[in-house]
């Protein structure tokens, strides 16, 4: 799948009901924008500086925010790339996580 991400520009996930979708997590890892809707645990981790986010749950929601997306500047997609790979490297990453139960079970 990740062959699929490395030659993606952008994510779309558009769910009504989410929880936190390891799918979005493969693609911020890869550098690709995501471009959402806000539910679930989906709006806890794609904010402003990370994708886009729908503001309602509906056609023309969604279809302005892909619109938002596909007008965004090359800096800002840079800048987007850039952060998303960023917040999985310190949130989520085999290597961040390890640090985190390692201090978590140190803290018992």
């Amino acid at each position: 799948m990740s062959d699929y991400y490395l030659c993606s520009d952008a994510f779309v996930l558009t769910s009504i009901f989410e929880g936190l979708p390891i799918s979005l997590l493969e693609a911020l890892s890869a550098g690709v924008i995501p471009v959402c809707t806000a539910v679930g645990g989906i709006k806890n981790i794609v904010t402003t500086d990370i994708g886009y986010l729908s503001e309602e749950v509906n056609t023309n929601s969604f279809l302005k925010t892909v619109n938002a997306y596909l007008n965004a500047s090359a800096s800002t997609i840079q800048q987007l790339k850039h952060n998303g790979k960023e917040l999985y490297k310190k949130e989520f990453s085999m290597a961040s996580c390890a640090l985190k139960y390692d201090a978590l079970y140190h803290s018992a």
